[in-house]
C-alpha cells in the first residue's frame, strides 16, 4: 500500500515534505539530538523567513544542523523537506536529467572538461568504444579482454549512492569480477543496456592518503543565480571501511581557500577529527588542484542551460589535474553541505527564496490589428517556399 500511495503521488510537495519530517525525527533520535541550541531569536529569524513564502517551518532541521555545526547564521539554514519540494525542482529541470546525467556522454557533454578516460560502453544496448565508434560485441569483448589490471564497470545512468560500481581484473585474457572468473555476456546480464568501462583511476597521492582503497572525490555544489554561477559549498569525500567507493564514507568541509576544516561530519551527523580507518587529520590539509577544480565546475556548470544546481564529483589526479567523475542534477545531498559548512547559500538564501517563490511576471501579446499577416515583403528580401 506504502509503495502504491507513493507512486501515485510521486514527488508531490506535500509528500515530500511528510517524508523529510520523518527522515529527520529518525535521524534526531539516532544520533541522540534533544532540545534547541538556538536561542528564541534565532528561531523566529527563521520562521519569519520562510513565513515571507507562505510556509510554515519545521525547526527540526535547524536546530539539529545547529547542533553539530553552530553558525551565527543559523536561521538561514535550509530544510530539506522544502530544499527538495520547492527549491530543487525551480532549479533543476528534472525530465532532462538522465540524458545529461549519462557517464557515457560527458566527454561530448563537456568536450573542453577533462573527464576518466574510458575503455569501452554501451549505450542503449549498443557497444562504442571510447571514441563514440560503433563496435560489434565481439569487438567489445576483445577489448576489454586485451586491458591488464583493474578496471572499474558501472552502470552510466542512475548508478547513485555507488550502486552496482564494482572493481573487475582482467588477468591472462580472462575477466574476474569480485573474484569470479565470468564470461562477456554475464556484464549484459548485471548492467543491462547502458554501462561504461573505465581503467581504474591514478588519484593524487596526499588525497589518497585518507583512504588508499576509494577514488576520494571532491563534491562541489554549484548553483546558477541572475546568471552567475556560484559554487554554494564543497566537501571532501572520502571512503570507509576499505569501500572502494566514497558513497556513505566520511565527508569533510572544504573552506574557499582549499583548506579543510578541523574536523569531518557525516550527513547522520557523526563527528571525526581523524579519518577512523587510516587516522589521517583532517586539520592543516589543503587539497592539491583544488582552486583549478573550483574554476572548471564553474566553466562547466555554464554549458549545462536547464540545470541551475549541479553537484559535481571531481576527483584530482596523481597530476593535480581535476577530473569529472560524476555529475549529480537530482536529489543533489545538502545534508552533508550543511553540517559541515554551515547554510547552504549562506548570504544569498533570501536572494535564493525570492527567485524559487516569486511568479514570473506574464506579458500578453497584443491582439493584431488584422485576421491575416501581411503577404508581402521589402524590396530585396528573398523568400523561402515550404
Amino acid at each position: 500500500m506504502k509503495s502504491f500511495v507513493q507512486k501515485l503521488i510521486g514527488n508531490a510537495p506535500g509528500w515530500t515534505r511528510i517524508r523529510y519530517a520523518r527522515k529527520i525525527a529518525k535521524v534526531r533520535r539516532e544520533a541522540g539530538l534533544k532540545g534547541s541550541p538556538l536561542s528564541g531569536a534565532t528561531e523566529r529569524q527563521a520562521i519569519e523567513i520562510w513565513k515571507r513564502h507562505g510556509f510554515r517551518l519545521n525547526l527540526a532541521w535547524h536546530r539539529s544542523y545547529a547542533s553539530i555545526s553552530p553558525s551565527r547564521q543559523a536561521h538561514l539554514y535550509i530544510p530539506e523537506d522544502l530544499y527538495y519540494a520547492y527549491i530543487e525542482p525551480k532549479f533543476v529541470r528534472y525530465e532532462l536529467a538522465d540524458a545529461y546525467a549519462d557517464k557515457n556522454n560527458y566527454d561530448r557533454l563537456l568536450p573542453d572538461v577533462p573527464t576518466l578516460p574510458v575503455i569501452a560502453r554501451r549505450m542503449n544496448g549498443r557497444y562504442y568504444d571510447r571514441n563514440y565508434i560503433p563496435i560489434s560485441d565481439s569487438a567489445a569483448s576483445s577489448i576489454i579482454h586485451s586491458q591488464l589490471g583493474y578496471l572499474i564497470i558501472k552502470p552510466s545512468i542512475q548508478s547513485g549512492d555507488g550502486i552496482n560500481v564494482r572493481k573487475a581484473l582482467v588477468d591472462g585474457g580472462e575477466l574476474w569480477l569480485e573474484g569470479q572468473k565470468i564470461e562477456w555476456q554475464c556484464l549484459e546480464a548485471v548492467y543491462g543496456m547502458d554501462f561504461i568501462v573505465q581503467p581504474c583511476f591514478r588519484q593524487h597521492p596526499a588525497i589518497a592518503e585518507f583512504h588508499p582503497n576509494s577514488v576520494n572525490t571532491i563534491r562541489f555544489l554549484t548553483y546558477r543565480l541572475n546568471d552567475e554561477v556560484r559554487v554554494a559549498s564543497a566537501v571532501l569525500r572520502l571512503g570507509n571501511a576499505g569501500r572502494h567507493v566514497d558513497n556513505r564514507g566520511i565527508p569533510c568541509g572544504i573552506k574557499p581557500s582549499g583548506e579543510l576544516n578541523d574536523e569531518a561530519r557525516t550527513k547522520y551527523f557523526q563527528k571525526f577529527i581523524v579519518h577512523p580507518v587510516t587516522g589521517k587529520p583532517f586539520k592543516g590539509f589543503v587539497i592539491p588542484g583544488f582552486d583549478a577544480a573550483r574554476d572548471r565546475v564553474c566553466h562547466a556548470h555554464n554549458q549545462l542551460p536547464y540545470f541551475d544546481a549541479v553537484s559535481w564529483d571531481i576527483a584530482i589526479g596523481a597530476d593535480g589535474l581535476p577530473r569529472i567523475v560524476e555529475l549529480n542534477l537530482t536529489f543533489q545531498e545538502i545534508n552533508f553541505h550543511q553540517v559541515n559548512n554551515g547554510p547552504l547559500f549562506g548570504e544569498q538564501t533570501e536572494e535564493v527564496l525570492d527567485h524559487v517563490f516569486t511568479p514570473a511576471k506574464r506579458v500578453a501579446l497584443a491582439a493584431p490589428t488584422t485576421g491575416n499577416l501581411p503577404d508581402t515583403h521589402p524590396a530585396g528580401v528573398a523568400t523561402q517556399q515550404i
